[in-house]
């Protein structure tokens, strides 16, 4: 009877784990200005402390299945815990205009310009170095859309005119597949944003490039591509409420529902705006009382077990404790 009362208790303490988890399930890192790392639970906003940096700090990728943050400072990679901000290791990549993860954490893609040299993540050593044929003027930015595909954020130079536009790239070859080549453009120069993406049904993913034009104007690329790489839909669109500095730039990175997209605001806090995956209509937004770096930033997410799956969590280890009682 009392090993049945221990079971019950451990049952309903793991379930009442689900209920926490419903309310909060991701962690935003951000850089900012002050040489730190901002942790935040974009789903109820609350900040979660922040972990020291390198100055100069621009870009973030984090391995979830490590708990590694890989992070550009200084031509710089500093591997660090992103739960105690432990230093592990550093190594020197030279200038990046944006760095990605693969999904497996294994490979460490740099990016300068439509150069990318493709290294091993833990040690830094150079795998290859390729160019990207991307079919449209600079290449900016780019991000996994999958562990074989690649997105990425390009200027478009048709004439006097400039755009903001994504295209996919095959993640092995770089080879170019399909292509946004419409909408909205400004007659000044524009400025790439971190990439970012949202997965939808049927495998196709929303791919959504921030430009930010001298004049302070913001146009936002925003393509559909298959599971193939192939662009199936595509046109551009404006946020507003961000500031008009030109100095200050923007990036989306994933949600559950579909994306964040961060930058600075008029009063140069930071804001975070979440945007639905498919109607791409306004789901929260939040602001925060610290400063972003100048230029182009990455900030990244780790996004956690949905609710139910931590149900299943609790329940697994009930039930594994339950069996291992009885053979006891």
């Amino acid at each position: 009877m009392l090993r049945k009362l221990r079971f019950t208790s451990l049952a309903l303490g793991l379930l009442g784990l689900a209920p926490a988890a419903m309310a909060s399930y991701e962690l935003l890192m951000i850089p900012a200005a002050d040489k730190t790392i901002r942790r935040i639970d974009p789903i109820s906003g609350v900040s979660l402390g922040s972990l020291g940096t390198p100055a100069g700090t621009k870009f973030i990728q984090a391995d979830k299945s490590s708990g590694v943050a890989y992070v550009y400072a200084q031509n710089s990679i500093f591997r660090q815990y992103y739960s105690t901000g432990e230093r592990l290791n550093t190594y020197n990549v030279g200038n990046a205009t944006d760095i990605a993860l693969s999904p497996d954490g294994s490979t460490l893609l740099v990016m300068n310009g439509t150069t990318i040299s493709r290294r091993n993540a833990l040690t830094g050593s150079v795998i290859s170095t390729q160019t990207l044929t991307a079919p449209y003027g600079t290449a900016a930015s780019l991000t996994y859309l999958s562990p074989t595909l690649l997105g990425v954020g390009s200027r478009w130079m048709p004439g006097s005119f400039e755009y903001p536009v994504a295209s996919s790239a095959d993640a092995s070859t770089l080879a170019s597949i399909g292509a946004f080549g419409a909408g909205s453009g400004r007659n000044s120069p524009v400025t790439i944003g971190k990439v970012g993406f949202a997965s939808l049904a049927d495998g196709r993913s929303r791919v959504l490039v921030p430009g930010r034009f001298s004049d302070g104007g913001i146009i936002f690329g925003n393509t559909v591509f298959n599971s193939a790489g192939i662009n199936v839909s595509a046109f551009s669109f404006t946020v507003f409420g961000f500031s008009t500095d030109s100095t200050k730039q923007l990036a989306v990175v994933p949600s559950h529902s579909g994306f964040y997209v961060i930058g600075a605001d008029p009063a140069n806090n930071t804001r975070v705006l979440e945007l639905d995956g498919e109607t791409l209509v306004v789901l929260s937004e939040r602001t925060y009382g610290f400063a972003l770096p100048d230029g182009r930033f990455a900030p990244s997410i780790v996004v956690a077990p949905e609710p139910g799956t931590m149900i299943a969590l609790g329940l697994g280890l009930a039930g594994i404790v339950a069996r291992r009682r009885r053979r006891g």
